[in-house]
């Protein structure tokens, strides 16, 4: 039936897709919703429709009732596309009106492509912002479009796109020309640059129209006092340890405080919509902060640091910087649910923990079998500097959707403090935003004002959603500034004396904020001091804590030569000498390792076609088992394998190329050659074995090693292998082996068991091919 619907004579429609683009202003028109029906990437959508009237007439709606009538009683031999005849105005356009409404339609579309570039977010730049020129931008002003002012109460109709339609309340059907350019300046022009086009789908173009419009209404009273209470922790934290530790190094978050409420809104909505697990990886910059008032890491745990204490009894590692600590915390939000919170240990190596809080992250979802990637969300805070010239951000991006790395997405925020350690944005990289990255992997990027902290609460609010509605990485670009220099003892002014003569001349977010609502009658100036105050109490308490209580102890470091039984180099508290653990017995009844190793070199009947060359080392493999002679390498390791995994130990092997193997010598997969379907037989060895994953990687030594050993931290008891190419390429991803499996439990108590396969050690194929050594 449906074959008469696109079918008109001898001719077949073609879908819209494939339509000719036209340029003459006469002949251009946006597609009616009626050409649009009857093209053929349609063709499911009618005939469900049909089905479904003819189920039910009732449950169609009205303005279908006539067309799906005619196609069930019409004649078999007329062409149905004659029934959706488009209705006619009763006047034609005349030029200049059909000119006009295209350009009205350019127009919007602009200001949702461009809008961002226009949009206010940068706090140094003033909160009025310009509509300034640029020679590579298009220009939003309406005579860029052609428009004169006298076209400015000229009418237009609203369903012309960008959302206008329900930006306007929906009731509303025309517009004059005046009122649509400031509602899409409001839109897309104010503290929030919206970047979602290069997303690259409709739904989610409809879903940010719906989003950009609710992020127009005003908060509540009883939100903006929640946000005032996060800005005054948030900013009292950084004045009272400048106070107390004005000399020690804290890389503080003075010029980015809005990030505290843009985290607690966050996690908040998140929570909401299924989230009870977070996971973070930060770098140092305001580290401390989000630690005590995101985290809820106990304040005099933080001071102590500062006072070179630990709690007393607790076992004192090598030692690290206080800023790259971590914690793991169950955190009562505001709407009264409780979630996980564990923030993870980091190097000074930015970006590098990356990759571990993404393996932690798909690690957890195994283990509570998250299908849909919804409890457990990863969360990546970035300096701009880091991320637009690092490689790990691409290499971490480019796993959101491949199935055996897949964690339903990541918000990543983006600390934009709009200039490196001293080098300015012009010289760290060649695009306007550090966020530009962004596009090779169609990541939506809400570019928001850190001076403007509602609109940071509400960037918050909507990458939640967004993470939770498409389970797709997403970016917020908090623009702000470091109010110090690269940290609190460093001079900016060598490097950015301009720049830090504005910033000085900016007042505190606190008193930004307080300043605002006191204006406004919502809360009084009297209460703004009072919480202020407050703050600063619970401050006070815990340094008198952190100073006098015994729960905490001095470390102090011991130099004793290494003598047998010193504590040397190690820091203050002392530990008692343990013993090197018994090994454990690894070995396998005969009887069990015959019945693993003849399922494992067993290809099933139900496989169509198998290669040759497969069938001839898989018939093989089943002599030896046999036999009991001659077990090659990668036998053995697949016999090791699946006798591991029934003893109720995960196994997990990944790497480039490991399912066959770079050599053609591990085959651990068969691919069946007429449907492309492949079988793992280790994998399928009874119902009661714990889980076995063997699967490829993307081309990445250092992000997917990384990615490997978060993974592997999640259980330690669990047997992760992560395969070079080449043994090699391993030093690829050294960065790893150095900051975290080397010295994570030296320097934070991890507890690491990665194993490393670094094959073809000694093949003779040069010196890039030779040698597996991790020198």
């Amino acid at each position: 039936m449906m074959r008469r619907i696109i079918m008109c004579g001898s001719s077949v429609l073609q879908p819209i897709g494939s339509a000719k683009q036209y340029t003459d202003a006469k002949t251009v028109r946006k597609p009616h919703s009626y050409d649009q029906a009857i093209n053929a990437e349609n063709q499911g959508y009618i005939e469900e429709l049909l089905a479904q009237y003819e189920r039910d007439s009732s449950s169609v709606d009205s303005s279908w009732v006539p067309i799906l009538e005619n196609i069930c009683k019409g004649p078999l031999d007329k062409p149905v596309v004659s029934q959706f005849a488009r209705p006619v105005k009763n006047a034609p356009m005349n030029d200049k009106e059909r000119r006009d409404n295209m350009a009205a339609v350019w127009m919007v579309t602009s200001f949702e492509k461009y809008g961002h570039h226009y949009a206010k977010v940068n706090p140094l730049m003033g909160l009025e912002g310009t509509w300034r020129g640029n020679d590579s931008l298009l220009n939003l002003h309406p005579s860029t479009f052609g428009f004169t002012d006298g076209d400015l109460a000229k009418t237009f109709p609203l369903h012309i796109g960008g959302g206008l339609k329900e930006a306007f309340g929906g009731a509303i059907k025309e517009a004059t020309l005046q009122q649509i350019v400031d509602q899409l300046k409001r839109m897309y022009c104010g503290s929030i640059g919206f970047e979602f086009l290069p997303a690259g789908d409709d739904r989610i173009r409809e879903w940010f129209h719906r989003e950009i419009i609710e992020a127009l209404n005003p908060l509540s009273t009883e939100e903006r006092l929640n946000i005032l209470d996060d800005v005054v922790k948030s900013c009292g934290f950084e004045q009272f340890i400048q106070l107390k530790y004005g000399t020690q190094l804290r890389f503080g978050l003075d010029g980015g405080e809005a990030l505290v409420p843009l985290m607690t809104a966050l996690m908040q909505e998140a929570s909401e919509l299924g989230v009870t697990s977070f996971i973070q990886g930060m770098a140092h910059r305001g580290r401390l902060n989000v630690l005590a008032n995101v985290n809820a890491k106990p304040l005099a745990d933080i001071l102590s640091e500062f006072e070179g204490k630990v709690r007393t009894g607790a076992v004192a590692p090598l030692g690290d910087n206080k800023y790259h600590l971590g914690a793991r915390e169950t955190v009562q939000l505001r709407n009264g649910k409780l979630v996980n919170y564990n923030m993870l240990c980091n190097p000074s190596h930015l970006e590098a923990m990356d990759p571990l809080v993404l393996g932690k992250t798909r690690a957890r979802m195994v283990a509570e079998n998250d299908v849909e990637c919804v409890k457990t969300l990863p969360i990546l805070s970035h300096g701009d500097a880091a991320i637009s010239a690092l490689g790990m951000g691409h290499e971490i991006m480019g796993l959101w959707n491949l199935e055996h790395y897949r964690v339903g997405g990541t918000v990543h925020i983006i600390i934009n403090n709009q200039v490196g350690f001293t080098t300015d944005s012009a010289d760290a990289r060649g695009g306007k935003y550090c966020s530009d990255i962004s596009r090779i992997h169609n990541i939506p990027v809400l570019h928001v004002n850190g001076n403007d902290v509602e609109a940071c609460v509400r960037a918050a609010r909507i990458a939640a959603r967004f993470r939770q509605t498409f389970h797709h990485d997403i970016i917020i670009d908090l623009v702000c500034y470091r109010r110090n220099g690269h940290n609190e003892a460093d001079l900016p002014d060598f490097t950015q004396p301009q720049m830090y003569q504005t910033i000085r001349s900016l007042p505190l977010l606190v008193d930004l904020y307080s300043n605002a609502l006191v204006e406004e009658g919502v809360v009084s100036k009297e209460d703004t001091k009072t919480k202020r105050k407050e703050f600063e109490t619970r401050m006070r308490d815990a340094y008198e804590t952190a100073i006098s209580s015994p729960d905490f102890t001095k470390v102090i470091p011991t130099f004793n030569g290494g003598s047998t039984g010193s504590n040397s180099g190690t820091f203050g508290v002392e530990t008692t000498e343990e013993k090197l653990p018994q090994a454990v017995v690894t070995g396998v009844d005969v009887e069990t390792l015959r019945k693993v190793g003849m399922h494992i070199t067993t290809i099933p009947s139900e496989m169509q076609k198998v290669h040759p060359v497969v069938q001839r080392t898989y018939a093989g493999r089943q002599k030896a088992i046999v036999s009991g002679e001659g077990i090659e390498w990668c036998l053995a390791e697949l016999l090791a394998f699946g006798t591991t995994s029934l003893e109720g130990i995960h196994v997990r092997l990944a790497g480039e190329d490991v399912e066959r193997g770079t050599f053609t010598q591990r085959h651990a997969a068969v691919t069946d050659l007429e449907n492309n379907e492949k079988y793992i037989p280790v994998t399928t060895l009874n119902k009661d074995q714990a889980l076995v994953t063997i699967c490829n990687s993307s081309l990445s030594e250092f992000g997917v090693a990384g990615f490997e050993l978060g993974y592997n931290c999640m259980d330690p008891r669990s047997l992760t292998v992560w395969e070079a190419q080449f043994g090699d390429f391993a030093n690829g991803a050294q960065v790893i082996f150095d900051q975290f499996l080397c010295c994570g439990e030296e320097k934070w108590n991890a507890k690491y068991s990665l194993v490393l396969s670094l094959p073809h050690g000694y093949s003779g194929a040069g010196p890039e091919h030779s040698s597996a050594r991790i020198e």
